[in-house]
């Protein structure tokens, strides 16, 4: 099924409402619902939990400044909500007895202040039990992602240091936070510089845990992956390959994730003739099977993050392109399934425009428990205040039962 253009007055709504809680979605699998502190808070990352969901985001008021952990029930509706100062969040590590917010934490009293890598647990009420922090106060450092290393128990996060020679890092955690291992080098091709992407996870193959990401290599800027054997000397990659030839955009994300063949990564391709969506195949060995470039009608499409079921792969992004309307410069948000091949007009594919006056732009998406999808986002009103989205969709791509 494909619908051709959904148009949610996003703007019209945030600027209603005295709070941004009091939108209720409708109780059913399907809604949109936000969420936010100060109105000025950025959606990074999502996960799905037996009960409900896990919502980070960051909030980016002076006053307010901090991570903002959230539970929310299968209908969005919240059941608690913790804020972490001082820190930007950007990716969620989900764990037995609690979870762990990695991002960046700034001394704010240093005159010159320089980012560190900073990891926060939290108890599964969202209360802080511990917390850590990565940096050497020359260079900034920045945790972008982590994940949980079932076999070794170890929390392993990913993150990339600022300076004239960018580089990625792989950092090993026991579950309390004490350093278990610290490889600081330049994963990359040819030792280019190397901006890692909010997106690790561990994976099985040939009966050993990995960890693969996806990271942005400078200056030519194509899209890599590396990934490395869990208990293996770490401090090298398993292999490195290139996505596309094209330049990947740096200050649009690009993901990297797995599918029921092998796995999946999409990234934002800029060209002479603007941006488009960059899809990539790949088999278990993590060799590319099919490279797509696809450009949408008029105006630029970026992609954010990707999830692939066995209907196809589900693309979070956003775009400028407004159908009868060229003059609009502002970005909805953009979700579609395309199907095995890229395509998206199988009657498994479909598209979504989520927007309003404002910016819209998608962090992250998951697969729910019902086969459905859920997306985490950010909104911006006409007055240009910003809040966490939460999109859930069916497994047909419909919003609004």
């Amino acid at each position: 099924m494909r619908i051709p253009y959904l148009t949610i007055a996003l703007g019209l709504l945030l600027s209603a409402c005295q709070s941004l809680d009091s939108v209720e979605p409708a109780q059913d699998k399907a809604f949109i619902k936000f969420y936010g502190e100060a109105g000025d808070t950025d959606g990074k990352d999502i996960r799905v939990l037996d009960d409900g969901y896990l919502i980070l985001g960051t909030n980016t008021q002076e006053s307010t400044s901090g991570a903002l952990l959230i539970k929310v029930d299968l209908n969005g509706n919240q059941m608690w909500g913790q804020l972490f100062d001082k820190m930007t969040a950007s990716g969620l590590i989900i764990l037995d007895d609690g979870y762990i917010i990695v991002g960046d934490s700034i001394d704010i009293s240093n005159t010159d202040p320089k980012t560190t890598m900073f990891l926060i647990k939290t108890d599964l009420n969202g209360a802080e039990t511990g917390r850590t922090s990565v940096g050497d106060n020359i260079r900034s450092f920045h945790g972008t992602a982590g994940a949980f290393d079932t076999n070794g128990n170890e929390v392993v996060a990913l993150g990339y240091i600022e300076d004239i020679n960018d580089s990625t890092f792989l950092m090993g955690f026991n579950t309390d936070l004490s350093q278990a291992w610290t490889r600081y080098r330049a994963f990359g091709k040819d030792n280019q510089r190397s901006k890692a992407s909010p997106s690790l996870f561990s994976f099985t193959q040939a009966d050993s845990v990995r960890f693969g990401w996806l990271s942005v290599l400078e200056p030519d800027a194509p899209a890599g992956v590396d990934f490395v054997e869990a208990g293996a000397d770490k401090s090298t990659p398993s292999g490195v390959t290139n996505l596309f030839t094209g330049n990947t955009l740096i200050d649009a994300n690009a993901d990297f994730n797995t599918s029921p063949v092998g796995f999946v990564a999409v990234q934002s391709i800029n060209d002479t003739n603007g941006s488009s969506i960059g899809i990539s195949h790949f088999d278990t060995d993590i060799d590319i099977t099919t490279t797509l470039d696809r450009k949408q009608r008029d105006g630029n499409f970026y992609a954010h993050a990707v999830v692939s079921s066995s209907g196809g792969d589900v693309i979070l992004g956003s775009t400028d392109f407004h159908e009868g309307n060229s003059n609009r410069t502002d970005r909805d948000i953009y979700i579609a399934r395309a199907d095995i091949t890229g395509g998206f007009d199988d009657l498994t594919g479909f598209e979504l425009f989520i927007g309003g006056d404002g910016e819209e732009t998608g962090a992250k998406i998951r697969q729910a428990a019902d086969g459905g999808f859920i997306a985490i986002g950010t909104v911006e009103n006409t007055n240009k205040a910003k809040s966490m989205v939460v999109i859930k969709i069916n497994n047909k791509g419909e919003l609004l039962n």
